[in-house]
Formats: C-alpha cells, structure tokens, sequence
C-alpha cells in the first residue's frame, strides 16, 4: 500500500512512496523493488533475521516514472530461494491534458442559449471530465457531454449581459490533473433588436413642398459602423435618394431629394451586428401645387370697384391635399400681399 492512506492505483500524479513488510523463518537477505513487472529490480538494501517482521518503503518520483507502471517486490531468503508479490497496477501521469473549443461559425451568437463544443486529450491516464464556466475562468464549474469529443447545446445565456460573453473549458484527466491555462472563447450575446427613434415631427400626417431631412436615433449594444440603411419609394415606386445617409455614435439623418407632388414613404432599417432587425416607416405627402382660390362677391359696391363703410365678400379656395385655412390682406395702395403665416 502507499504511506498516504491512499490506494497505490490506479492514478497518481505526484511523488508517493509505498510500503509493506518482508518475513521468513529463514532469514531474508535481499528484498528488492520493481516499476516494470520484474523486467528491472532496484535493492531496497533491507535484510532481516530468522522469523524477523521487516518493513519496507520505496519513494517513486512521479515526473522521471510518467506512464503505466506495475508494481512488483521480490525477497529473497538466506537459502537463496525468493518469492514475489502480485502486481500491483498504477498509471503515472504528470502532465496537464489538452483541449481545443471549436470556432463559432460566422454571425454566430448567444441569445437564450450557448451552444459550445470542442475536444480533449490525454495520453497517459485519459480525460475522466470537461466543464465549463460562463463566469469566472475559476468557475464555478458544470459538467459537458462527452470526454475526447465534448459539446453542450443548452447552455442557459438568458441572463448574461449583452456584448462581448466567454466561456471557458476546464479538462481534467483521470489522475487529476487539469488543462493549465484553462481553455477559453468569446462568442457575442445579445437579446434584443436594434431601437430605432425617428423625429417626433414625422409622427402622424406630414406635409413637405421641398427637399427636408428626416432625423433620429438608434441604440443596440451591439451596433456595427453602419447600422441604418434608409430607402424610399415615391407613389409606390422606389425612388432614389441622392444624398448619402449621415451617422454618427447612434444618430442618423437623411436628405429626402423631392422630385414633384407625391405621397413619400421612407423605410428606416437598423441592423446591429447579429443581423437583428427593426424597421421604422414614415409617410410624407409632398405638395408643390398651389392652392386655389377665387373672390366670388363683394358688398357694398358704390360704383365700379368703389366700396363704402363695411364692406362683405366671398371666396371659394380648394387643394387637393387640404387647406390649412384662409386669410385675407386689404390694401388701398396696390401693396403685394405679405406671404402666408
């Protein structure tokens, strides 16, 4: 057995020394030790007299003795005649296993879940388990499916935080060593879609007669250089915009190019680095025809165009997109009437 209490196999990946007792009515006058099965003997230099009890040890140094061992003592009486224990089997490894975490595939990311794989070697006692840690590179630690070839689909990722996540892999062989650096892989989180504003001015019915800028914002955690491509289509038709987007750290802007009275739909997309979605739309009408109006009566007429005191008329305005309303401007001096405000 070995002086620690603890079986002599079937692993050990330390220094350990074992021990055991020799005795013959005879005499012993030789007691010797074996790490190959007889094949190569080392003297213990212990000799012990007729029906004397004599213990033995032999100290074994792990890292000059790596691989499978198998542990025989051989005595040898004062006649010359010998006797040899059974074999005692132990695998000697003082190595730390390896691992690899297979490549997340392009776009990949963690939203729910975390599925994560990869494999694990060991070339003198075996890989005994692989866990893995989305905490800490200290843990704490849950066990993955599988040893030489490992995987786990369902890892639960629903509460980490969005952005840049790791997960790291420990593989531990049968005699208890463990992968030194532990094995680690970043892989993206996110939970959710892009968030996209648009200037409240554009909420509702909208009426523009030229060229305007239409506006906002859009915040992700995970937003790319380029996150907001804007389209348009006039009447239906896609229409092109002349003037490229500008943006900047989450805020956008567009020049809509008009060209003539038509209904305008701009469609805002916001794309983070996932390839998450949201899409905003806007409807604008553009009107560059006039209104119409028309003087239908004036009372009272002195004579001619002359009037007098308090005077009435009517008048009848149209367009097609609506009135904002009417106002009217007397002059006695031919002055231009003042623009509408």
């Amino acid at each position: 057995n070995a002086t620690d209490s603890n079986p002599v196999g079937p692993y050990r990946n330390g220094d350990f020394t074992v021990q055991g007792t020799v005795q013959d009515a005879n005499g012993i006058s030789k007691v010797e030790f074996s790490l190959d099965n007889g094949n190569t003997w080392v003297d213990l230099g212990i000799t012990a007299t007729a029906g004397e009890e004599k213990a033995w040890s032999k100290a074994i140094s792990a890292a000059s003795n790596n691989g499978a061992k198998s542990l025989v003592v051989r005595a040898t009486d004062t006649f010359g005649r010998t006797s040899q224990s059974g074999a005692v089997s132990v695998t000697i490894d003082t190595a730390a296993p390896t691992g690899t975490i297979n490549a997340f595939s392009g776009g990949y990311y963690a939203d729910a879940q975390l599925a994560v794989s990869g494999t694990a070697s060991d070339g003198l006692s075996g890989i005994a388990k692989v866990e893995y840690s989305v905490s800490s590179a200290s843990g704490p630690w849950s066990l993955l499916t599988g040893t030489a070839s490992w995987f786990k689909n369902d890892i639960d990722a629903s509460a980490l935080p969005e952005g840049t996540g790791t997960v790291w892999v420990k593989v531990t062989d049968n005699a208890g060593n463990e992968s030194a650096p532990v094995l680690s892989t970043t892989f993206t989180v996110d939970h959710n879609a892009p968030v996209i504003t648009v200037n409240a001015a554009f909420n509702g019915a909208v009426y523009k007669n030229a060229n305007f800028i239409i506006d906002g914002t859009v915040s992700d955690t995970n937003l790319g250089s380029s996150p907001i491509v804007v389209s348009a289509k006039k009447d239906g038709v896609a229409y092109t915009l002349s003037t490229a987007l500008t943006y900047s750290s989450g805020t956008w802007s567009q020049v809509v190019n008009v060209a003539g009275s038509g209904t305008y739909e701009i469609t805002i997309t916001a794309t983070d680095t996932v390839g998450r979605q949201t899409v905003e739309k806007r409807s604008i009408t553009v009107d560059q025809t006039a209104p119409t109006v028309e003087l239908t009566s004036v009372t009272k007429l002195l004579e001619g165009n002359k009037v007098n005191k308090t005077v009435t008329f009517n008048s009848v305005a149209s367009d097609e997109n609506g009135l904002e309303g009417v106002k009217y401007f007397v002059s006695t001096d031919g002055t231009t009437a003042p623009a509408y405000a």
